[in-house]
């Protein structure tokens, strides 16, 4: 998904981009300087970190909770979903629930079976 977000930003196509990053706690945060030197290249990316497992400063709770408050309407956009399974289910769950359709939402797919 790096090398994905990287390409997209220098080729400059497409519109805002949005990373959304969810860990459990700081010390497991991964690839921040990477993603903070991205964020401060390109005026397009915003980079959303979230985490689940403890309080701090910044947005708490299951990063997909935040879609809606940071893109607004996520219909009519295109959404690259990967991470644990049960994240990726209950994201693509939440687009569908906001009108995003099947052929906007890229994943690897397997998810579903791995979710108990």
């Amino acid at each position: 998904m790096l090398a994905m977000l990287r390409e997209c930003l220098q080729d400059g196509v497409g519109d805002d981009v949005y990373w959304f990053h969810g860990e459990r706690r700081q010390e497991t945060r991964l690839y921040d300087d990477f993603l903070s030197v991205l964020d401060a290249e390109h005026d397009r990316l915003s980079v959303i970190h979230s985490l689940s497992d403890e309080d701090w400063s910044g947005r708490q709770g299951r990063v997909q909770s935040h879609v809606a408050d940071v893109v607004g309407s996520p219909d009519g956009v295109d959404w690259y979903v990967c991470g644990v399974p049960q994240m990726v289910v209950d994201t693509v769950d939440l687009l569908e629930e906001h009108g995003v359709s099947d052929s906007q939402i890229f994943r690897e797919g397997w998810e579903s079976d791995a979710v108990a």
